[in-house]
């Protein structure tokens, strides 16, 4: 991304072409060893994985929001947390001293998470898993603000994932 950027604006001897071709190259190779080993291209197998934008959200937060079951019950505060996450972020985008293709990065991964479908929105830590990177750039973006909210958002994060560490070390589950 950076290197396509740098190319169009004429900079193109800032990024090397080996900087982006090494990982890309990485990833065909160990695709290869997984569709020996498997019968099919892993980065082809995630259609049931994606669906049509909200609804596997939507219906995750519908359901959660009975609040009877313990799996209902730990699903709704980190749906809400998320939510919350992410409109903070975005209230910082405009505040940010990160680059433009970070930004860029993190509205991709919004839309991605948009699109998950029911599938990945059925668990805790399926839909967690599926959304780290979008967490890990939000936070290098709320770092990287100026604005006053970033610092309660930052520690309400960290509290966040400190808790889901330890339960996951204490219950496994």
């Amino acid at each position: 991304m950076v290197y396509v950027i740098d190319y169009l604006r004429g900079q193109s001897g800032r990024v090397k072409w080996f900087y982006w071709a090494a990982p890309l190259a990485t990833f065909f190779v160990w695709q290869l060893i997984l569709f020996y080993n498997w019968g099919e291209f892993p980065v082809l197998a995630g259609r049931i994985n994606i669906g049509a934008p909200f609804v596997g959200f939507i219906n995750s937060l519908v359901d959660a929001s009975a609040y009877q079951t313990p799996l209902q019950r730990r699903i709704l505060p980190e749906l809400i947390f998320l939510i919350c996450f992410a409109a903070s972020v975005f209230y910082c985008l405009r505040l940010t001293l990160v680059t433009l293709h970070e930004r860029f990065s993190f509205l991709l991964y919004a839309i991605l998470i948009l699109f998950l479908s029911r599938a990945i929105w059925v668990e805790d830590w399926t839909f967690l898993r599926a959304t780290t990177e979008f967490c890990l750039i939000g936070i290098i973006i709320l770092i990287g603000s100026k604005s006053k909210i970033r610092y309660p958002v930052f520690g309400c994060s960290l509290i966040f994932w400190l808790f889901l560490f330890i339960r996951l070390l204490r219950h496994g589950d």
